[in-house]
């Protein structure tokens, strides 16, 4: 069955459409509560991201600079990545500065997703120029 998928986000997009109304994912509300997510919730998820994305017209194969928490943002953020032919550029909140400089001055053109107030708390110590 694999086989038949070009991609990532073919798979998803089937499963979503197989499973909508079973629980897919878990997260933690604005109360700290764990919380379910469906299929359909998390398609929907991925195709706002997807959209968001697609109004940038950013160019086929660009990169995106996916930074967060391990989290349910973080895995339609990538899927909506890969869906609009572009290259995910993976990081995580354990990066140091160091880390973050490396990846930002080795890349031409970067397009960032992430938890916002992580990445700003760490580009302000960061030099580097794009």
């Amino acid at each position: 069955m694999m086989n038949k998928f070009n991609n990532l986000p073919e798979l998803f997009y089937f499963q979503a459409k197989k499973n909508e109304n079973n629980q897919h994912l878990l997260k933690l509300d604005s109360n700290n509560q764990v919380v379910s997510m469906s299929w359909l919730e998390t398609k929907n998820l991925t195709k706002k991201i997807h959209n968001f994305l697609a109004n940038k017209y950013l160019g086929e194969l660009e990169r995106v600079l996916l930074v967060s928490e391990n989290r349910p943002e973080w895995m339609a953020s990538d899927i909506a990545i890969m869906s609009n032919k572009l290259i995910c550029v993976p990081n995580y909140t354990t990066y140091t500065s160091r880390d973050f400089e490396h990846i930002l001055n080795d890349s031409k053109k970067l397009n960032i997703i992430s938890n916002l107030s992580y990445v700003l708390i760490n580009l302000k110590i960061i030099q580097f120029q794009i």
